[in-house]
């Protein structure tokens, strides 16, 4: 059950940093409230056309796999840009910016979406739309029947193959310790070029309760980054399913890449 898959999550990091359940609510950066509504240019939805599925993540968890897997299937547009971060409204720090590509403006998030009208399945794969809390409810405001896509993997490997991805890009020259994420954990601010968030990312259980709750079961596909490298025809079938288009693309698509996820 996805219950227990999230508990073995927690204590997971029990024994690696020594947290515990109650240091899973965190502090967002930029005065995010939670109780806020939904923006008010969002309540007012045209005939635009707005993605109808979204790979919300984790970070590190096989995202960009999936996204290439579904980019190259003929019913599915996907945009270049990967991750517009548009939903989650990212506020990285000035000097992080340069580093994080993000949209914030309606009308260019929708011109990612011009050439679209002719795939039945139209998709975003913004990793932040997991972690942030309004996101779920920005989407559903545009989308309420769009099908979301979750992939997680055990968090402590999830946190070591973030890191040795920001060790390779120069943001980070600690060595991978206890000290190091106990420190990003404690920061009083968080968020996308804010904080490295090598622990907050894995602790899924708030952020996928998120979709359940706000989109429900039948919309929302739970996958562990375990099933796309052990298994990716099964999983792509469960995919294909999912979306309602045809499994067959994936399985000649198989036949020419490496089933791995890239780490």
């Amino acid at each position: 059950a996805a219950s227990d898959v999230y508990k073995r999550q927690m204590l997971y990091w029990g024994e690696f940093a020594g947290l515990t359940a109650s240091d899973a609510t965190p502090t967002f950066s930029q005065g995010v409230d939670l109780s806020s509504s939904v923006p008010s240019r969002l309540n007012s939805v045209s005939h635009a056309l707005w993605p109808n599925f979204f790979i919300t993540g984790t970070v590190k968890g096989g995202t960009t796999s999936m996204y290439r897997h579904l980019r190259g299937h003929p019913e599915v547009f996907l945009p270049a840009f990967k991750e517009p971060h548009y939903f989650a409204r990212i506020q990285p720090k000035p000097e992080q910016r340069h580093l994080i590509e993000h949209i914030s403006e309606e009308h260019a998030y929708l011109h990612l979406y011009e050439n679209a009208g002719d795939f039945p399945a139209i998709g975003d794969a913004s990793t932040s739309n997991l972690w942030y809390p309004e996101a779920p409810a920005r989407i559903h405001d545009v989308a309420p029947d769009a099908r979301i896509i979750i992939l997680f993997r055990d968090p402590v490997s999830r946190a070591h193959s973030h890191y040795l991805m920001d060790f390779r890009e120069g943001l980070v020259d600690l060595p991978f310790s206890v000290e190091l994420l106990q420190g990003d954990f404690a920061q009083s601010e968080k968020g996308w070029g804010v904080s490295r968030l090598y622990v907050d990312l894995g602790l899924y259980h708030d952020q996928v309760q998120r979709y359940l709750q706000i989109f429900g079961e039948d919309q929302v596909l739970v996958l562990q980054f375990d099933d796309l490298v052990n298994a990716p025809e099964q999983t792509l079938k469960r995919v294909a399913a999912h979306l309602h288009i045809d499994p067959a693309p994936f399985q000649d698509c198989l036949l020419y890449t490496s089933p791995s996820p890239r780490d």
